[in-house]
């Protein structure tokens, strides 16, 4: 359940696995009820990552912040972003 206070927290790597079309519609529905997106990804803390791959495209337009979460100390970032979040 969804609420404009809502934050919604993805925790993928976005290598596509099926059909493009419904990821793109999920994730804009999650956007129209949600308050924030957030995807951590463990590949984007790479020096050479880029979200290339079609799934990974379809999402990013509906996300608002893509962050790397491959390492421990990744999750302080986290932590500040979602204490200015729900200040």
């Amino acid at each position: 359940m969804l609420s404009s206070k809502s934050i919604v927290i993805i925790f993928s790597d976005g290598w596509d696995r099926g059909e493009i079309s419904v990821l793109e519609g999920q994730m804009a529905l999650l956007k129209r009820q949600a308050y924030k997106m957030i995807w951590l990804n463990p590949l984007s803390g790479a020096r050479d990552y880029q979200p290339i791959c079609q799934g990974m495209s379809a999402a990013l337009p509906h996300v608002d912040y893509f962050l790397p979460m491959g390492a421990l100390q990744d999750l302080p970032r986290l932590s500040r972003m979602l204490e200015k979040l729900i200040a």
